[in-house]
This record gives structure tokens, sequence and C-alpha cells, in this order.
């Protein structure tokens, strides 16, 4: 039995595959770069029709780690419908009619973040592009029943995000940041959110399971337990707003927890503490630290 991982050189497809590699797995990827195509490397572009691909003939599980990102769906919705709808939609039908367990991997982004701890029968209420795509994704495998499960996260704590990448190269340098204090995560590492990925498709565990942190916390206040891990002045966190950089507030949610209850029974994962994925932030920094102020 072979594993298929669909974007396999994103930040979580690579993740989730070498993962799979280290569990001793068969895994294939995909990539839209031709340079990368291999053996195991196969050529596929979401963004245009998919009719043409076949996964391997062992493939008996897929997960879905491509699409585009909230700022390509602003950019270009009707390309990114495609990207996150459309052709991943037949893709998947494809691969069920075959037999082959899909992952689909989903965003907090589909709820209005006017509560906290959004459960998985919840309505749904994207406020932006992104959101809406997976918000239409996730209602249409609910509705027809397929084999499928459906991993929902918040924002994920990595190395190549630029925000958190940015910051540490700013305090490294001596130089002040300006995290906002009025915008608000749920922040998970990102080997946290691949366990989850991995352990749903190789398990073939059908439903949807979510997974944030215990809480929500401001960029803000995440900014300043950062500097204290890495011992830099705390003089260095100059908190912004969203109104003083220009973002428009009434996209953005006040509430991105989420409700683990399905995760927590099927898996036993409970839900992390903010300072899991902030140490795993903190271990991504140059290897001198700040002075304490």
């Amino acid at each position: 039995m072979s594993n298929l991982v669909i974007g396999g050189d994103g930040m979580i497809g690579r993740a989730v595959a070498d993962v799979l590699h280290a569990r001793g797995e068969s895994v294939f990827t995909t990539t839209r770069r031709s340079s990368l195509v291999s053996e195991r490397c196969h050529f596929l572009d979401l963004e245009r029709p998919v009719d043409d691909f076949e996964p391997d003939a062992s493939v008996r599980v897929a997960f879905f780690c491509a699409g585009h990102n909230p700022s390509q769906c602003t950019q270009d919705p009707n390309l990114s419908y495609r990207v996150n709808v459309t052709y991943p939609r037949a893709l998947m039908q494809r691969m069920e009619r075959r037999g082959i367990f899909v992952v689909k991997l989903s965003s907090n982004a589909i709820f209005d973040g006017q509560h906290a701890y959004s459960t998985t029968t919840a309505l749904h209420g994207p406020k932006s592009i992104y959101g809406r795509h997976h918000s239409e994704f996730d209602q249409i495998i609910t509705m027809d029943n397929n084999d499928v499960a459906i991993v929902r996260f918040t924002k994920v704590i990595a190395s190549g995000i630029p925000t958190f990448c940015g910051w540490l190269a700013d305090l490294h340098a001596d130089q002040a940041i300006r995290p906002l204090s009025d915008l608000y995560m749920s922040p998970i590492s990102l080997p946290f959110i691949v366990n989850l990925i991995v352990r749903s498709g190789l398990k073939r565990q059908r439903g949807i399971f979510q997974a944030s942190a215990a809480q929500d916390i401001s960029y803000a206040e995440a900014a300043l337990i950062l500097v204290d891990k890495l011992n830099y002045s705390r003089s260095l966190v100059q908190p912004a707003t969203m109104r003083e950089i220009g973002i428009e507030q009434s996209n953005v949610p006040r509430h991105t927890t989420l409700d683990m209850k399905e995760t927590i029974a099927a898996f036993g994962i409970q839900p992390p503490s903010i300072n899991e994925a902030i140490d795993y932030l903190a271990e991504m920094a140059p290897m001198s630290s700040g002075v304490a102020g």
C-alpha cells in the first residue's frame, strides 16, 4: 500500500511526506514544478483540469495538501476557486471510486469567529474568499457522505511563514517588531498538525477532526512570550492596532479556537497550550539571543 501527498513540495505536504517516510511508509508526491518531477514525484497542477492525472495503482490513501492561500484567493478568486474546489473535487471523486481514502485539509476561516471553540457542526459564516472556498468544499463532502477525513485547523507555526520569520530576523538584528494587539490566533505547531493529518489517513478515520490551541492569543501577546523565551528585551515589542496599519477590521475574527471533541475521541490528541507553538517558534531563532531588558 502506498500514500499520495498532493502538494508534496509545500510546507505541510513536505512535512506529511517526511513523517510518512520516517514511519516506513511508501510515498508518492505531486508537484506543479516540472523541474522536481521524478519517479516518485508526479506532475499535477491544480490550476488546470486534472483529467489526465492517475495516481499509482498502489495508492490507498491520498493527502490533499495543495491549494491557494488567502492572499492568492483575494488576487484571483475565480482561479483560486478552481484550485481549491473544482479540480480537487473532481480528483477526489475519481480517487474514491478506486477505493482511495482521502484526507482533505480545512481551516477555521469557514467560521465567522464570533464565538470561541466552534464545533464541527456549527454554522459556517466565512468572511473571506478563502474561507468560502473551504466552507463550500467541506459541505459538499459532508452532503455526499464521502469516505473522507476533513482535518480543520487554526494558525500553523512553522519555518517559512513570513510574519514569524520576520519577527525572528528583526529581533536577532536588535530591531523592534510591531505585532498586532487586536489580531488573534490559536497557534499550533507544524509537527502537531502533521501528526493529526498522518494519523487520520493511516487509520482511514472518516469524519471531521479539528485542531487548535487551548485558547486564543493576540499576536502582540505571543510576541512578548517569544522575546521572554529568547531572552530579548521586551522593549523590542511595540504593538500596533489594525486601524493603525490599515487592515479592514470587519473581516477579522475575534475568536479562532476550535472544539476538538472528535479529535480527542478518535486519537486521544488534546488541545496544546499556546506555549507549545511558541516554543516551536523559538527553536527556529538564530543561535545567539539578545540581551534581557
